[in-house]
């Protein structure tokens, strides 16, 4: 990225990522999928939470639902960006998430701070 990316050419992104907050599986619905008595259960929940139902399937072939959901879910993003190169970082299967940290922490000196001393 060479020029400074303006905060408003990322609203409309923002705000759909927002809305879509409501369904996604938070800790809570995690600990409930975890505890239901069978498969078939949990995986009513992963389906109301916008996931292909999975009950029925295989180790292998739900691993290979997930990450269908993951790739579809980064290709709508992706369809939204002004700077597809942000979306890199997203598309790392291990460690993206201490890699979009530190990024984001770059950006804000107070976290920047905070995290490295």
């Amino acid at each position: 990225m060479s020029k400074k990316n303006n905060d408003m050419e990322y609203i409309c992104l923002s705000a759909i990522l927002r809305a879509k907050e409501a369904k996604l599986l938070n800790q809570s619905k995690l600990d409930r999928m975890l505890s239901e008595a069978n498969f078939s259960d949990a995986c009513r929940m992963a389906a109301e939470a916008g996931y292909e139902d999975m009950s029925g399937k295989t180790v292998q072939e739900v691993n290979a639902c997930l990450a269908a959901h993951r790739a579809k879910e980064l290709e709508e993003i992706r369809e939204l960006l002004p700077d597809e190169s942000v979306l890199d970082l997203y598309r790392m299967r291990y460690g993206y998430h201490n890699a979009k940290v530190l990024v984001k922490s770059k950006g804000d000196p107070k976290l920047n701070a905070s995290m490295f001393s």
